[in-house]
């Protein structure tokens, strides 16, 4: 086992989200030299769970191994069989002279997308700078679009840009919510991770909100998590003129440029290319940084 190749794949899984107990497995794993292997890992959120597995393998002509993607699947009180999504995780080495944007999404926010997609007028979206199919480096926030699905069986992203016209901070301020939240860069981020958040209304009432581009919103929920400030249709929230591609034309489907990767390629090794942004954690905040977490493994050659 290359100790560097090891201690590169552990800062991977770090800021991808995963837990330091499933560094253990993926020692072992690596140890073993099997050509192939495959991680699992629980995620537990109040009554929505899902299972997540992480597939790992080391070409023929290489003696690294690459963590190509992970697959999770979110069971909730909707959908008690699952919505299911494969990422994929970017080994590219940085290119010179590119701007820094997001590669890879965090199995936190996988599961944010996933735990309400089935809720047209409750999903969850993540927002980012995003890299489109002709390498032009957009911001745009991010849901996946149920109706879609690539040539791999993956659902479809829909984007919604920037010019689209949704303003995060400006749909803050005008919610009837204590003033300290309106202001607090955390909630900021909280709500670009796609998390349910936990605020205070002006009458001191626990409320919650999460952030939903399709209607130019904050959604804002109640304590028994009832959505108390609109709903569309799901005809309305899915229709062409939800989405629009960035260039001022709508689209049903603006599409990130995915590749699931068979071989990875050679990992720089700098981490230069890895998001570096602490996990949020706020006692305020439902959703997947409060998830309970348990790991466990499962191997197989290839």
């Amino acid at each position: 086992m290359k100790q560097d190749n090891y201690e590169f794949l552990e800062k991977q899984l770090k800021f991808t989200g995963f837990p330091e107990s499933i560094n253990a497995d993926l020692r072992k794993n690596m140890e073993d030299g099997n050509p192939a292997f495959v991680l699992t890992h629980k995620l537990k959120n109040r009554s929505d769970e899902a299972d997540v597995k992480l597939f790992f393998k080391r070409p023929e002509e290489s003696d690294k191994y690459f963590f190509n993607n992970y697959r999770i699947s979110v069971k909730t009180d909707s959908s008690p069989d699952g919505l299911s999504r494969t990422f994929p995780i970017d080994n590219s080495k940085k290119k010179e002279g590119v701007e820094d944007y997001k590669k890879n999404i965090t199995v936190l926010e996988a599961f944010n997308l996933l735990v309400k997609a089935d809720k047209p007028e409750e999903q969850r979206f993540i927002y980012g700078q995003w890299m489109n199919k002709k390498g032009e480096i957009q911001n745009a926030w991010k849901g996946l679009n149920l109706d879609e699905k690539d040539k791999n069986g993956n659902y479809e992203f829909k984007s919604f840009y920037d010019n689209y016209g949704f303003n995060l901070d400006k749909s803050l301020g005008d919610l009837p919510i204590d003033e300290t939240y309106k202001y607090d860069p955390n909630v900021l981020r909280s709500l670009q991770r796609g998390n349910l958040h936990g605020v205070i209304d002006t009458d001191g009432n626990q409320m919650y909100i999460s952030a939903f581009p399709p209607a130019m919103r904050i959604n804002l929920f109640d304590a028994n998590m009832n959505l108390v400030n609109g709903k569309e249709s799901k005809e309305t929230l899915s229709s062409g003129n939800s989405i629009n591609n960035g260039n001022g034309q709508s689209n049903k489907s603006a599409v990130m440029n995915e590749k699931t990767a068979d071989q990875g390629t050679e990992p720089e090794q700098s981490y230069g290319n890895l998001e570096k942004k602490k996990p949020l954690h706020s006692k305020a905040t439902i959703g997947a940084d409060e998830l309970e977490t348990t790991s466990r493994k499962r191997s197989r050659g290839r």
